[in-house]
């Protein structure tokens, strides 16, 4: 389940499950977002028995935002192990925000020049073109200032910039932002008060501009408590001398998980999704995605502190095929949303019924996504991972020949 990275990431373990975690998160995403488009088109529509008996067969789809928020926990998770296992609790910074730029900035702008180029009719706030015309998609414009602020990684900062380009963009503006409180803000309050009180600040600073200003703006940052979650639960994973951690080991994990589960379900029966197949929660502290943060966080814990209790979801994640998944989900994340799109454009420009438009987009748009998204992995990602891991090794080992002189 835990293998070591190779010399020169000594303090790093790699948790095979996470990969796979990583790569059912981006699937449920783009599945999601072909529910959303078929929805729409479906819209147009008088509903029938077909149509409804799809919409019942595809039910766990409008859920698919939720992934977003797993994404944050696995990031806060990951990035703050070799942190906890230091008795010490230090980090190089520098070497952080290097490694942090080679992972996500060269497929990000990759992904942001390809549809740029290619694929860049005017998205306005919502999930499909507004126009009809049959041709427009070929005549691509971009708004200058969506992609100026796609450039410096501050779009997330207006709705109508945030969803230009490629709409799931808005979430690596969101992270890339949320990084920087890592070194800067949680783990100073880590250090100096423990991690209760450190998730309690995270998640009133993420939440202050939702309550102050009554808008998600800039969107998402309300997921610095999500993030901060799963740092949390890489202090009670691998910290040898945080008091809090340790008390925590003692607790039984998979009743957590069983009741977190269980109140999660309950939840979203209550809450269901709005007929844009987009969940509207009007709680200001975002309920439901809390709830689903607590329960990614303490899956992950009870995995790494009860094994044999998770062997078959383990199993499952770890198993080749969804660990497959996991390597170019990154890819996957920022690939599939314009290929879904552009048939969906097709799809309602051509009047194609409701039916027919959902066999489409799951059954031809879905695979055409990760396809591409793999081709995309392996010319402009995996390239980026090698030379990242090639330049990490370097600077370790420029640190060490310092020290022992």
């Amino acid at each position: 389940m835990v293998k070591n990275r190779p010399a020169g990431e000594s303090n790093r373990v790699h948790l095979n499950f996470l990969d796979g975690m990583r790569g059912l998160a981006a699937l449920y995403i783009m599945l999601y977002h072909c529910y959303q488009f078929y929805h729409e088109i479906a819209l147009h529509y008088r509903w029938d028995v077909i149509q409804k008996g799809l919409s019942y067969l595809l039910f766990l789809c409008p859920y698919g935002y939720f992934a977003v928020t797993v994404f944050l926990v696995l990031s806060g998770y990951s990035l703050m192990i070799p942190v906890a296992r230091d008795p010490q609790g230090s980090m190089a910074v520098g070497n952080y925000f290097l490694r942090r730029a080679w992972r996500i900035l060269p497929p990000y702008y990759a992904a942001l020049i390809l549809w740029t180029l290619f694929l860049a009719p005017i998205f306005h706030p919502g999930m499909v073109l507004a126009s009809t015309a049959r041709w427009a998609r070929l005549c691509p414009q971009v708004d200058r200032w969506a992609l100026l602020s796609h450039l410096f990684l501050i779009h997330n900062f207006s709705p109508h910039w945030s969803h230009q380009i490629d709409a799931p963009m808005w979430s690596v503006a969101t992270e890339w932002q949320i990084y920087f409180f890592l070194p800067f803000f949680i783990l100073p309050l880590w250090h100096r008060f423990g991690a209760p009180k450190t998730i309690s600040a995270a998640m009133a600073l993420g939440f202050l501009p939702c309550l102050l200003l009554h808008r998600d703006i800039p969107e998402g940052f309300w997921m610095l408590g999500v993030f901060a979650l799963g740092v949390a639960g890489a202090i009670v994973n691998w910290s040898p001398v945080d008091r809090w951690a340790l008390r925590c080991r003692t607790w039984r994990w998979p009743t957590i998980v069983g009741v977190l589960g269980i109140a999660m379900g309950v939840l979203f029966a209550f809450w269901p999704p709005t007929q844009a197949g987009i969940l509207v929660f009007h709680a200001p502290l975002r309920l439901p995605d809390i709830v689903v943060a607590l329960f990614a966080t303490s899956f992950i814990v009870c995995c790494v502190q009860a094994p044999q209790a998770m062997r078959w979801p383990l199993r499952f994640l770890q198993s080749p095929p969804v660990r497959l998944l996991g390597d170019f989900s990154y890819s996957l994340y920022l690939i599939h949303y314009p290929i879904l799109n552009e048939l969906a454009h097709a799809l309602r420009v051509h009047h194609v019924a409701p039916v027919l438009s959902c066999l489409a987009l799951f059954g031809v748009g879905a695979p055409i996504a990760l396809l591409a998204a793999y081709l995309f992995y392996w010319v402009v990602e995996r390239p980026t991972l090698h030379y990242r891991r090639r330049l990490a090794t370097s600077v370790q080992n420029r640190t060490s020949t310092s020290s022992a002189t």
